[in-house]
Protein backbone atom coordinates (compact mmCIF):
# COMPACT_ATOMS: atom_id res chain seq x y z
CA UNK A 1 0.00 0.00 0.00
CA UNK A 2 1.61 3.21 -0.91
CA UNK A 3 1.91 6.34 1.16
CA UNK A 4 -0.75 8.11 -0.42
CA UNK A 5 -3.13 5.69 -0.32
CA UNK A 6 -2.43 4.89 3.34
CA UNK A 7 -2.99 8.65 4.00
CA UNK A 8 -6.46 8.73 1.71
CA UNK A 9 -7.55 5.33 3.68
CA UNK A 10 -6.88 6.92 6.97
CA UNK A 11 -8.55 10.03 6.48
CA UNK A 12 -11.54 8.32 5.26
CA UNK A 13 -12.01 6.20 8.40
CA UNK A 14 -10.74 9.30 10.60
CA UNK A 15 -13.45 11.31 8.68
CA UNK A 16 -16.32 8.87 8.67
CA UNK A 17 -16.24 8.22 12.49
CA UNK A 18 -16.22 11.53 13.26
CA UNK A 19 -18.95 12.76 11.08
CA UNK A 20 -20.98 9.03 12.43
CA UNK A 21 -20.46 10.58 15.99
CA UNK A 22 -21.84 14.37 14.74
CA UNK A 23 -24.74 12.90 13.31
CA UNK A 24 -26.04 11.48 16.32
CA UNK A 25 -26.04 14.39 17.91
CA UNK A 26 -27.79 16.53 15.07
CA UNK A 27 -31.04 17.81 16.28
CA UNK A 28 -28.96 19.27 19.11
CA UNK A 29 -27.50 23.28 18.46
CA UNK A 30 -23.62 23.45 18.87
CA UNK A 31 -22.51 25.20 21.04
CA UNK A 32 -18.99 27.17 20.55
CA UNK A 33 -15.64 27.25 22.86
CA UNK A 34 -12.72 28.45 22.81
CA UNK A 35 -9.40 27.47 23.57
CA UNK A 36 -5.99 28.89 23.61
CA UNK A 37 -3.34 26.31 22.18
CA UNK A 38 0.50 26.91 21.94
CA UNK A 39 2.07 28.18 18.65
CA UNK A 40 4.07 24.18 18.41
CA UNK A 41 -0.08 22.65 18.97
CA UNK A 42 -1.50 25.21 16.29
CA UNK A 43 1.46 24.47 13.93
CA UNK A 44 1.11 20.98 14.21
CA UNK A 45 -2.28 20.67 13.79
CA UNK A 46 -2.19 23.12 10.81
CA UNK A 47 0.11 20.92 9.22
CA UNK A 48 -2.21 17.77 10.07
CA UNK A 49 -4.85 19.76 8.60
CA UNK A 50 -3.45 20.11 5.29
CA UNK A 51 -2.28 17.04 5.21
CA UNK A 52 -5.43 15.28 5.24
CA UNK A 53 -7.25 17.82 3.54
CA UNK A 54 -9.44 19.03 6.37
CA UNK A 55 -9.58 22.45 8.59
CA UNK A 56 -8.22 22.72 12.07
CA UNK A 57 -11.40 22.87 13.41
CA UNK A 58 -12.62 19.84 12.24
CA UNK A 59 -9.34 17.70 13.91
CA UNK A 60 -10.70 19.44 17.57
CA UNK A 61 -14.04 18.25 17.15
CA UNK A 62 -13.05 14.94 15.74
CA UNK A 63 -10.38 14.86 19.02
CA UNK A 64 -13.32 16.01 21.35
CA UNK A 65 -16.01 12.94 19.93
CA UNK A 66 -12.67 10.77 20.79
CA UNK A 67 -12.33 11.76 23.98
CA UNK A 68 -15.90 12.00 24.66
CA UNK A 69 -16.49 8.21 23.37
CA UNK A 70 -13.14 6.87 25.56
CA UNK A 71 -14.54 9.09 28.38
CA UNK A 72 -17.77 6.89 28.39
CA UNK A 73 -16.09 2.79 28.70
CA UNK A 74 -12.53 3.65 30.47
CA UNK A 75 -10.93 6.00 33.12
CA UNK A 76 -8.84 8.50 31.34
CA UNK A 77 -5.21 8.77 32.32
CA UNK A 78 -5.28 12.37 32.43
CA UNK A 79 -3.29 14.56 34.94
CA UNK A 80 -5.56 16.86 35.68
CA UNK A 81 -3.13 18.72 38.52
CA UNK A 82 -2.75 22.55 38.07
CA UNK A 83 1.14 23.19 37.40
CA UNK A 84 2.67 26.56 37.17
Amino acid sequence: MTMLHQSASWRCTVQQKAEAAMVAKSDELGERVTASLTREQHRVLRALADKHKVSVAWLIRYAVSQLVEQAETVQLPLDLIRRP
